[in-house]
């Protein structure tokens, strides 16, 4: 009996819960603040506790940073026409966080990882600060020089239109480094680089600002459909351009129409729209390739389908009308 009461405590032992590090709670128990910033993440594999750690460490910049509206849609966009603009590493650390569960945070690794008793992996992943900081740093370093040689093309030149493609990209530039700046001061608090990039920022929005009180657009048409008119209005005041009617830089005559249209249904009606945007710039006379879209929306019933139609064209000028301004108006200037 003896025998088997020590039989059974033994067994009894070795099947003890296993505690897990402290770490999981507590990651600065294992391993410095000053010297790591650090999230823990937990899966029922290793790989998916990873990718838990490394969107737990992009979830520390999303809660601390307003996000800036469009910035990485926007910074892709112009790369594609303009492959130096800016570095991939650039472009890669402003997406940090937005980054998702099957990417990897850059310069982020993993510390350590343990296994529950539950079989649930944890994985402690972070960031080693101060070579963290320094990729950061050369990223902002390298985005000033551009908008310092920005600047020297900008009093180079008396061309509107070529200035307005100087002051778009430093205007985007000083965006990218107002971001950098402030998931540096995550990183590496007391950087000191928020407030520079403040300023910059300031100085630049202020110098675009001004530069589109030169650039007035007239716009012909529309008249009759006010929604169709505002988007397109709003394109050209995104672009840097602002609503005026004396000396304007461009002249644009946009057209749409829409008619019923019977395509043997009779559980809706239909409606087939055409939009038509030509775009002229008076003091070259030079006339842009016209931008032309169409297409056919049906509602149950006919009010609700020109409805539908005329929304469909707005969303076209939000879309396509902006690529389409860009690659053959702005980038030929």
């Amino acid at each position: 009996m003896l025998l088997l009461i020590v039989f059974n405590s033994c067994g009894s032992s070795s099947k003890t819960p296993k505690t897990l590090p402290d770490w999981v709670s507590d990651p600065s128990s294992s391993f410095s603040d000053r010297q790591y910033l650090m999230a823990v993440g937990s899966g029922d594999t290793y790989n998916e506790a990873r990718s838990d750690a490394m969107l737990s460490l992009a979830q520390i910049f999303k809660a601390s940073i307003d996000g800036t509206q469009n910035l990485y849609s926007d910074v892709l966009e112009v790369s594609k026409t303009n492959e130096d603009f800016t570095s991939k590493q650039t472009i890669r650390l402003i997406n940090e966080i937005e980054i998702g569960t099957n990417e990897e945070l850059q310069n982020a690794e993993v510390l350590t990882s343990d296994t529950g008793k539950d079989g649930v992996y944890y994985v402690l992943a972070g960031f080693n600060r101060s070579e963290t900081a320094d990729l950061y740093q050369s990223e902002l370093s390298n985005n000033y020089e551009r908008i310092d040689r920005n600047k020297l093309e900008l009093e180079k030149t008396r061309d509107q239109f070529y200035k307005l493609r100087f002051l778009k990209e430093n205007l985007l530039l000083v965006r990218i480094n107002k971001r950098l700046s402030s998931m540096l001061e995550i990183i590496q608090p007391g950087s000191g680089t928020s407030a520079l990039s403040q300023e910059v920022l300031i100085e630049t929005r202020n110098a675009f600002n001004l530069h589109q009180q030169t650039m007035p657009v007239q716009i012909n048409g529309l008249t009759e459909y006010e929604n169709i008119h505002n988007a397109l209005a709003d394109a050209f005041l995104t672009e840097g351009f602002y609503l005026g009617t004396q000396n304007a830089v461009l002249l644009v005559d946009a057209n749409y129409t829409a008619e019923e249209t019977d395509i043997n249904r009779n559980d809706a009606d239909f409606v087939r729209w055409e939009l038509h945007i030509q775009i002229s710039r008076p003091d070259t006379d030079q006339t842009y390739t016209a931008f032309s879209v169409f297409g056919r929306e049906g509602a149950l019933n006919i009010q609700n389908a020109y409805q539908r139609a005329s929304k469909a064209a707005v969303e076209q000028i939000e879309g396509k009308f902006r690529q389409y301004f860009s690659s053959e108006f702005l980038s030929n200037n």
